[in-house]
C-alpha cells in the first residue's frame, strides 16, 4: 500500500510562499533492490528543507549536492544510481539495485504525483497516473496522463493521439488491477517507456471507543498518514486532537465515505456498545472490520446479532477477531502496533509473516512489459550516477 502524500501539497504551497525553489524527483524503476519502490518521490527546495523520501537518505543528500537551484533544466532528465559501480559505497548504498529517478522543476499547477494524491486524499477516489519516463525522443520524457476512474486530464499532444490512446488503456489496466505498471510502446515510429502508478487515497480509520487505548492508536494512524475518526456517544479531549476527528454515534449509524479504503476497528470495552457497533459496520460493504476482545465474546455477539437480524456474519472475511497479528502485545502501544499492522498487511495483501523466511525480493516490483528494440533503435541517453558527491547537474543534463 502506497502511502498518503496530502502533506506535500501544503509544503509545496509553503515553500512556494516563501519563495523557494522547489525540485520534484521520483522514482520510475527499481531493478533488484531498493529500499523504496517506483513511484516514491520526494520535494526538495532551495532552502535545504526537503518532504518525501527515495532512499534511507543517501540519494537525497547527493541529489541536493548534485541540483543547481539557479539553474534548474525546465525539461524533466533521467537519472539513473547504479549501485553496481565501484565507488557507489561513498553513497553507503547496501540495496544492490539500480534506481531511475525523473528530476523536474516542481510546477504547482501542473499533474504531477504530489497534486496527484491531493487530489486522491481530496476525493477518496482511486486514480491512476502513467508518467513517459522513457523515450527516444526526449520532448515526450515527463509527459503524463492522470485517471480518476471517470476522466483522463493532461497529455494535449493532438499529434500524437496514438501515444494518448496507449496511456488511457494503461491507466485503466493499472486502476483496475490496484497494481502499478511499467511497459514499453514501439508505434507509430516513436519508442518510450510508461509508468503507470497506483494513486491511493489516505486510509481512513474508523475508532468505534473512547477509552485511553485509544490514543496510540490515533498517533501511529497518523504516522502512518492515515486519517483516524474517533466515533462514540461522548466526547473526550484527551482524543481529540487538531488533526483527528470525532463522529458522535446515533442510530442508525451510516457514513458517507468511501468504505474501500476504510478500516473499523470496535473497540468500547462495552459488550452491548461493541454489539450495536458490530451491527451496523455488517451492513456495510467495507474491507476491514477488526472487534477486540476474546474471540468467544465476538461469536457470541455474532450469534445473537444473526438470531435478531436473519444476517449470516460468521463467514464474513472482512471480519477480524480477537483483533491484530500476534506479537506478544500488551500495553495499549503495543496493542495499536499489532492492530495496525493487521490492517497494513489486508489492504496491501500481504503475509505478515517474518521477511527472512521469504523467497525473493521484498518488494513486488511494478508489472513489466519489455520490447525488442530492432533496426538498431535506441531510448534517450540516461545519466548514470554512480556517487560522486558534490558533481553538479548542468543545464543540458550531463554531469561536469
Amino acid at each position: 500500500m502506497e502511502r498518503s502524500f496530502s502533506n506535500d501539497f501544503a509544503y509545496a504551497i509553503e515553500c512556494l510562499k516563501r519563495g523557494a525553489s522547489l525540485v520534484l524527483a521520483t522514482i520510475v524503476e527499481v531493478q533488484g533492490s531498493a529500499y523504496r519502490r517506483a513511484g516514491a518521490h520526494i520535494l526538495m527546495a532551495s532552502d535545504g528543507t526537503k518532504c518525501g523520501t527515495v532512499s534511507a537518505g543517501c540519494l537525497e543528500a547527493d541529489l541536493a549536492k548534485r541540483l543547481n537551484f539557479n539553474d534548474v533544466p525546465d525539461h524533466p532528465q533521467i537519472i539513473r544510481y547504479n549501485s553496481g559501480a565501484d565507488d557507489i559505497f561513498e553513497l553507503n548504498l547496501g540495496c544492490e539495485g539500480s534506481i531511475t529517478l525523473l528530476v523536474e522543476h516542481y510546477k504547482h499547477e501542473s499533474i504531477n504525483p504530489v497534486w496527484a494524491h491531493n487530489y486522491a486524499s481530496s476525493s477518496g477516489k482511486f486514480c491512476s497516473l502513467a508518467t513517459i519516463c522513457d523515450a527516444a525522443d526526449p520532448a515526450l520524457i515527463g509527459e503524463r496522463l492522470f485517471f480518476d476512474g471517470h476522466e483522463f486530464s493532461g497529455f494535449h499532444n493532438t499529434n500524437l493521439a496514438s501515444v494518448r490512446e496507449s496511456m488511457q488503456a494503461l491507466c485503466v489496466e493499472t486502476l483496475a488491477g490496484r497494481q502499478p505498471v511499467s511497459k514499453h510502446f514501439s508505434q507509430d515510429e516513436l519508442l518510450y517507456r510508461v509508468f503507470c502508478d497506483v494513486i491511493r487515497p489516505a486510509l481512513h480509520l474508523y475508532i468505534f471507543g473512547t477509552g485511553d487505548d485509544v490514543l496510540p492508536l490515533v498517533n501511529f494512524a497518523k504516522a502512518l498518514d492515515m486519517v483516524p475518526h474517533v466515533v462514540g456517544w461522548k466526547m473526550r479531549a484527551k482524543i481529540l486532537e487538531p488533526d483527528s476527528h470525532y463522529i458522535r454515534w446515533q442510530q442508525p449509524f451510516c457514513l458517507d465515505i468511501s468504505h474501500e479504503n476504510s478500516a473499523f476497528v470496535v473497540m468500547s470495552h462495552n459488550y452491548e456498545m461493541d454489539r450495536q457497533f458490530l451491527g451496523d459496520l455488517s451492513r456495510l460493504p467495507v474491507r476491514y472490520i477488526g472487534v477486540m476482545g476474546p474471540k468467544r465474546r465476538t461469536e457470541r455477539m455474532i450469534e445473537e446479532l444473526e438470531a435478531s437480524t436473519g444476517f449470516d456474519l460468521s463467514k464474513q472475511a472482512q471480519l477480524h477477531y480477537p483483533i491484530g497479528l500476534d506479537l506478544g502485545a500488551d500495553t495499549p502501544a503495543e496493542i495499536a502496533l499489532s492492530i495496525l499492522a493487521e490492517i497494513q498487511a489486508v489492504f496491501t495483501q500481504s503475509q505478515a509473516g517474518f521477511l527472512k523466511a521469504k523467497d525473493g525480493p521484498i518488494h513486488p516490483g511494478a508489472q513489466a512489459s519489455r520490447l525488442l528494440l530492432l533496426d538498431g533503435a535506441q531510448m534517450s541517453p540516461v545519466q548514470e550516477h554512480t556517487a560522486r558527491p558534490g558533481c553538479p547537474v548542468s543545464s543540458s543534463g550531463h554531469e561536469h
